[in-house]
């Protein structure tokens, strides 16, 4: 009974490479992974971010947007002027999606929440990071909270953190959403989301793949 016969010795020797393999896709995050919601393609302008510069065009972008619909609604509909010229502000970002890579390391970035078309009063709304083909706690790292622009502010920030993506891993997407304005504030109805809420779509690109 202590004794490993030969083809006992050879089903070993066989299972080592499958085995290996198993281990590798297990370390790249194959098995955890597989099973994601696909992700749908959204629409709007795509935003890309590197610095003030970026976000002050974005920003004016929206003001010009906002001023030009309100005009547009005007012609037809008195409804969609006064939604289109809050002067409590229309609470967004300035596009609707987002392109960002990431590599062996961390990396914190900054996402811009804009007070469009008035400036009245103090106004806010609740935030929260919704996973898609992304896993919080895998591709970023989860958060929500509460947003407070006060009176003439029209910028706010939400500090979210890309976790490390190792070689081999593919492209993933999460959402930044805004829900609950308060203070007389509103969303973009035209925006992604609606009137209910504004959604950001985040896309995180493995900047490894490249490497080597």
């Amino acid at each position: 009974p202590d004794v490993i016969e030969v083809w006992e010795a050879l089903v070993t020797l066989l299972m080592m490479p499958v085995l290996v393999w198993l281990s590798y896709l297990a370390d790249i995050g194959y098995f955890s992974r597989g099973h994601k919601k696909p992700a749908t393609k959204p629409h709007g302008r795509p935003l890309r971010m590197d610095g003030e510069r970026a976000l002050r065009e974005h920003h004016h972008y929206h003001h010009d947007s906002f001023r030009s619909r309100s005009r547009t609604f005007g012609q037809d509909s008195d409804l969609a002027m006064a939604e289109a010229r809050n002067p409590h502000g229309i609470l967004g970002f300035p596009a609707t999606t987002w392109e960002l890579s990431v590599g062996f390391e961390e990396r914190e970035v900054r996402v811009p929440v804009l007070r469009m078309d008035g400036l009245q009063g103090s106004v806010g709304c609740r935030y929260q990071l919704e996973g898609r083909s992304a896993k919080a706690g895998y591709d970023f790292e989860a958060g929500s909270g509460h947003l407070r622009f006060g009176p003439g502010e029209e910028r706010a920030v939400i500090v979210v953190k890309l976790l490390p993506k190792r070689l081999g891993e593919h492209h993933d997407e999460f959402q930044v959403v805004l829900e609950d304005a308060s203070g007389g504030a509103t969303f973009d109805p035209d925006g992604d989301g609606g009137e209910e809420r504004s959604v950001l779509t985040v896309t995180i690109r493995n900047e490894n793949e490249n490497s080597g």
